[in-house]
């Protein structure tokens, strides 16, 4: 079954404001897709078909749970958390997708899990940002997606759990497990090979980014490796003091001499770094061990 006979099955299976949230989960997944080089094709059909099995009768669902070894956890949660699980194996008897990546990221879509494949976060976000979404969070999570996947997979958890503690709705472990693990994971940070001594030195604590490497917070820590070593060994761990917004205006001598050149050379190397960045990013940071 080609794309377009799946869209054409879909449409018939799924309400008309479903199928309209489906068709810009697609469009959505698709972008992120050709953003962070993962397969379109495979991120068009699981968008295609994440809420297939939306409309389906709970009692329904929880025979498929059974009849197919799912989790049996599920049983205890209501259709919002058993779509997912139950549409992976449906798509199989339905569709004829039998690609194991796109089966686990429908599966996953609703409430994630650690350490998700590229594709299952693409999804999870996709379901999370598509623009007909209403909920409060929608542009901060869209903004974070153009740049740091991971980070808008943390967002998103985090204000999944959130809304359904404060609406008193259970939560399904795998949801908690993803929050933990994209929430504690580190981030690498290249420098030039000129700066590795400084670094460990001491001398050096301080670097200015763009806004897609500088989404970091006091006490995040930093994974530094050399840009010119092929083999990304980690050099230091770093941890982060301060995080500041700063323009090309805003520049001070103080930042200028951490970087060893005058005000008007760490201006030149700045714009030439980074042309289309008007906003820059002071990050401080002190090594955490060696």
């Amino acid at each position: 079954m080609n794309f377009n006979e799946m869209q054409n099955k879909v449409k018939e299976i799924l309400s008309e404001k479903r199928y309209e949230h489906t068709m810009r989960v697609v469009d959505t997944a698709i972008m992120l897709a050709e953003r962070y080089g993962a397969n379109v094709e495979k991120a068009k059909i699981a968008a295609l078909l994440h809420d297939i099995c939306k409309p389906m009768d709970e009692v329904l669902m929880k025979r498929y749970v059974i009849k197919y070894n799912l989790d049996l956890k599920l049983l205890d949660y209501p259709t919002e958390v058993l779509h997912g699980p139950v549409a992976s194996v449906y798509i199989e008897k339905e569709f004829g997708v039998v690609d194991e990546e796109i089966k686990q990221a429908i599966a996953v879509h609703t409430f994630g899990k650690s350490n998700m494949t590229l594709l299952a976060k693409i999804i999870f976000i996709a379901d999370y940002i598509e623009p007909g979404r209403k909920h409060p969070h929608l542009q901060e999570v869209t903004e974070v997606a153009e740049y740091d996947l991971d980070e808008a997979v943390r967002l998103s958890a985090k204000y999944t759990l959130l809304y359904l503690i404060e609406n008193d709705e259970r939560i399904y472990p795998s949801l908690l497990k993803c929050y933990n693990y994209y929430n504690i994971k580190n981030y690498r940070v290249g420098f030039k090979e000129k700066n590795k001594e400084k670094i460990l030195s001491g001398e050096k604590i301080i670097t200015i980014r763009n806004k897609s490497e500088a989404h970091f917070k006091k006490g995040d820590l930093l994974e530094a490796v050399v840009y010119e070593d092929n083999t990304k060994d980690i050099f230091a761990t770093l941890e982060v003091d301060l995080v500041k917004p700063v323009t090309r205006d805003t520049l001070t001598e103080r930042y200028a001499k951490y970087y060893g050149v005058t005000l008007e050379e760490l201006i030149n190397k700045l714009s030439t770094r980074y042309p289309n960045d008007d906003e820059l990013y002071v990050i401080m940071f002190h090594v955490k061990d060696r």
